[in-house]
């Protein structure tokens, strides 16, 4: 029989337009549910803290760890792929997989990066998005030097 009402009351607010969300709710220990939303709210973007560890000094021919590393806790990471940038000119670049324990502890991306000549070498900042979660991954730019002979 209560199911019947149920159905039958639901049925009555799809006819008449109305909203359960229009209407206080009350729990079963008389404890006023409170609506934080409002007609206007926008969806809760969640943007951590990137940011590149510091490679070392390089010289044409040398293998550099790259790591893309966050201090925010994330709970639903996108898989290292995600945050790849692409190869610049002039570099080998592969990825480098990624253990569950260095994700828990930040690392969101480790990429091998080979200089094939002297120069400069810029990655641009990026915006990503994935799940409310703006990433701002920020320009890293290496000098490779020539090594004196």
């Amino acid at each position: 029989m209560k199911k019947l009402l149920l159905f039958i009351i639901l049925i009555l607010f799809m006819i008449l337009g109305l909203s359960a969300q229009n209407y206080p709710m009350i729990t079963p220990g008389n404890q006023p549910v409170i609506d934080t939303e409002t007609e206007n709210t926008e969806p809760v973007v969640f943007k951590p803290l990137l940011f590149w560890e510091r490679p070392p000094a390089a010289a044409p021919g040398d293998r550099i760890t790259l790591i893309l590393r966050t201090n925010s806790q994330i709970t639903r990471m996108p898989p290292p792929s995600f945050f790849k940038p692409e190869v610049p000119r002039g570099v080998l670049l592969t990825s480098l997989p990624v253990s569950a324990q260095e994700r828990e502890s930040g690392i969101l991306l480790k990429l091998t990066l080979i200089p094939l000549a002297a120069g400069s070498i810029t990655f641009p900042a990026r915006i990503l998005f994935h799940e409310n979660t703006n990433y701002e991954i920020p320009a890293l730019n290496i000098t490779v030097t020539q090594k004196p002979q």
